[in-house]
């Protein structure tokens, strides 16, 4: 819980500070909407993120703390392309910012030849060739304990 409230204190900090090249002009952005950001993806409530996301974009289109957040909520969501698209007008000026747009990268890179398969409530993604039998069993299996779990904590996540 400190660690987070930390590393949420010093990204905003890094963030609100570091001047971006989507930004042409110092955009002014209260920095308890972009911490308000950083939280709900550091507590996977994503849907949430995006929702904000799409509010902040439309007020700050311009900011590249704001492009720099969008590129975070995207890649939790797992679209990695559109993180790095989005990551590519962000500068690199900050050590943060570097291995953060190194990990979309990296992770674009490693997941490009993975098929994709959707179940009720999970994204299966694995390479074609013989362990793609597998997928049908693992659906199975996470299906019925998402049933069982969710009935036992009486939590249904999306």
């Amino acid at each position: 819980m400190i660690l987070r409230m930390y590393l949420g204190i010093f990204l905003m900090v890094a963030l609100v500070w570091a001047p971006s090249s989507v930004s042409a002009v110092p955009v002014e952005i209260p920095p308890k909407e972009v911490f308000k950001g950083y939280e709900l993806v550091e507590d996977w409530r994503i849907a949430e993120a995006d929702a904000l996301m799409d509010t902040l974009i439309k007020r700050y289109p311009q900011s590249g703390d704001v492009r720099f957040l969008q590129s975070r909520v995207e890649f939790f969501k797992g679209k990695y392309d559109y993180a790095w698209k989005i990551l590519k007008s962000v500068e690199s000026n900050h050590t943060s910012i570097k291995d953060f747009k190194s990990l979309v990268n990296e992770t674009r890179q490693a997941t490009a030849n993975l098929i994709s398969r959707e179940s009720e409530h999970f994204i299966f993604r694995f390479e074609k060739g013989p362990d793609e039998i597998l997928v049908h069993y693992a659906e199975e299996a996470l299906e019925r304990s998402y049933q069982v779990l969710g009935e036992l904590l009486n939590y249904f996540p999306r």
